[in-house]
């Protein structure tokens, strides 16, 4: 009886870690300055395309990054719907629609998306600290040019979780 429950535990284990460390439901958020001390090429070509500030504040910021993201739960099911926005161009990208999430053994979400410029992708968020990562990544290119410049908004974000100021 002894060896059943101890197997019956150690099997229950892994789930119920996989249960403690996934993301909970709720709304995650990030803004941080972008531009400061900048000197990777395409940071400074964008930099030298705002028109309204001095030469010496352009090369020093772009305006802050917002990344919002919100974990819902619905009839036992996960979604995620996550929007980035880029400060010097106003550009946006964000899941089309919810995207179903699926748990990973390491208790992270992982989920497919289709994004406003109609390209898909692949993203995951994984609890790290008080806060979650949230990694994207496209699987295929825009059609648009817009959208094909909306690449570098890819990629992995620290967030926290509650509401941030407004990003505009």
């Amino acid at each position: 009886m002894k060896t059943v429950l101890a197997a019956w535990l150690i099997a229950l284990a892994p789930a119920a870690l996989a249960q403690a460390t996934s993301p909970r439901p709720g709304h995650y958020c990030l803004r941080t300055e972008l531009g400061v001390g900048e000197t990777d090429e395409e940071a400074l070509i964008a930099n030298s395309q705002k028109l309204d500030e001095g030469p010496q504040n352009r090369r020093s910021k772009l305006g802050l990054l917002g990344v919002d993201l919100d974990i819902t739960e619905d009839a036992g099911r996960t979604f995620v719907t996550f929007t980035n926005y880029m400060p010097d161009n106003g550009q946006i990208v964000r899941t089309s629609t919810p995207a179903p999430a699926r748990k990973a053994a390491d208790g992270s979400l992982s989920f497919s998306f289709t994004d406003n410029w109609r390209a898909p992708g692949q993203g995951t968020v994984k609890v790290e600290g008080t806060g979650v990562v949230l990694t994207i990544t496209r699987t295929r290119q825009a059609d648009t040019f817009a959208g094909q410049y909306s690449d570098r908004q890819f990629g992995e974000f620290k967030l926290n979780p509650g509401t941030c100021p407004p990003n505009r």
